[in-house]
């Protein structure tokens, strides 16, 4: 199980957004930082506006003990 809590939000000073959230895999909570950027708005078929976004951040499995071996 995976559950993402969103704690707080912060600006960049390159224009993106610093997401500051806990993030438990398993069991095991540890914070994260989500980069997200924006990418702009648009309208769907349905004429509602829709907002865009990129959001990465990488995690160390390990933290989370999560292991993986080949062997296994």
């Amino acid at each position: 199980k995976l559950t993402f809590v969103f704690a707080s939000v912060k600006t960049s000073s390159n224009g993106e957004f610093l997401l500051l959230d806990d993030l438990t895999i398993r069991g095991v909570t540890n914070p994260v930082k989500l980069t997200m950027e924006y990418n702009g708005t648009t309208k769907d078929p349905w004429g509602m506006e829709r907002m865009g976004f990129d959001i990465s951040c990488k995690i160390n499995r390990g933290n989370y003990g999560l292991k993986w071996s080949a062997l296994t």
